[in-house]
């Protein structure tokens, strides 16, 4: 049997008719309703895309302020644990929020 995530990226409009019946429903809790539709569109929610957002609640165009990225530094070794902080805010509905870390490893430097 094929993983709900693969179904989403394959019918994706079946995948958001059925999500949509299932929470319509009333048979699933909304916290076991929220799980299973974050499995079933983690691909479409890493993309951004508005429906699987919608699906889950998430305002995927609400105005966000983000105050800048404080580190705590910015030499690590393998093994270090980095410390950040930024502070996000928004007046409208709950937003979804993917944090990206990427590295420049000794190989790709000039």
């Amino acid at each position: 049997m094929r993983s709900l995530d693969t179904q989403a990226a394959s019918r994706p409009d079946l995948m958001l008719t059925t999500l949509q019946r299932w929470k319509q429903s009333g048979r699933l809790t909304d916290e076991h309703f929220a799980f299973i539709a974050r499995g079933a569109l983690r691909n479409r929610l890493k993309e951004g895309w508005p429906l699987a957002c919608a699906v889950l609640g998430y305002a995927h165009d609400a105005p966000i302020a983000l105050t800048p990225l404080t580190l705590e530094r910015t030499e690590l070794r393998d093994g270090d644990t980095l410390n950040f902080s930024a502070a996000l805010t928004t007046t409208t509905a709950p937003v979804r929020v993917m944090v990206v870390i990427a590295t420049t490893g000794q190989n790709d430097r000039p």
